[in-house]
């Protein structure tokens, strides 16, 4: 199991560093003492987010939508180029 929550994290990791590179908001969740291997972000406004979790969406990334923001749980099946792909979407 530490090996899934480790492969989950660098993944998360890289999501993170690159949606704040992009001007995206992360969920205080995000933050080193409570993380977990969901994050959730947002764009500058809530229409803004929705907009772009419909585009997630329909690009067929398993994303969803809570309290406007976008919510993402990789797990063990998803790559770095799936992190990249999302990123190079955005």
């Amino acid at each position: 199991m530490k090996t899934v929550t480790a492969h989950c994290r660098r993944l998360l990791d890289r999501l993170a560093e690159g949606l704040l590179s992009r001007g995206f908001r992360l969920s205080a969740a995000a933050q080193p003492e409570h993380q977990s291997t969901i994050l959730c972000f947002a764009a500058a406004s809530a229409d803004a987010t929705r907009k772009l979790h419909e585009r997630l969406v329909a690009e067929n990334f398993a994303v969803s939508l809570r309290h406007d923001m976008i919510r993402v749980s990789p797990y063990l099946y998803n790559t770095e180029d799936e992190i990249g792909a999302l990123l190079s979407l955005l």
